[in-house]
């Protein structure tokens, strides 16, 4: 399978999506080098909201708050700005 297609799948797909993403947070370091920032977190916590949960989540998730949420210790997020082709 081909990597390309794979990545253009689940990027159609998440911007079909109606989920909400929330990271928060101690903001422990923070890096802008190179067209790339680079975010550590710790302490953090993910909520997915209005979740269109996979079957899988959805029986994790309490039927009180549909909601998913992931605790870490350390969270990194790397990101870079998406250049259009021909730019």
């Amino acid at each position: 399978m081909n990597l390309n297609n794979t990545v253009g799948k689940q990027t159609t797909s998440a911007s079909a999506s109606s989920n909400k993403f929330t990271i928060k947070g101690d903001l422990h370091t923070y890096r802008f080098c190179d067209e790339v920032w680079t975010l550590i977190i710790k302490n953090g916590v993910l909520k997915l909201e209005n979740g269109n949960l996979s079957a899988e989540d959805a029986e994790n998730a309490s039927s009180e708050n549909p909601d998913l949420e992931l605790k870490c210790d350390k969270l990194r997020i790397v990101a870079c700005s998406a250049k259009k082709q021909g730019d």
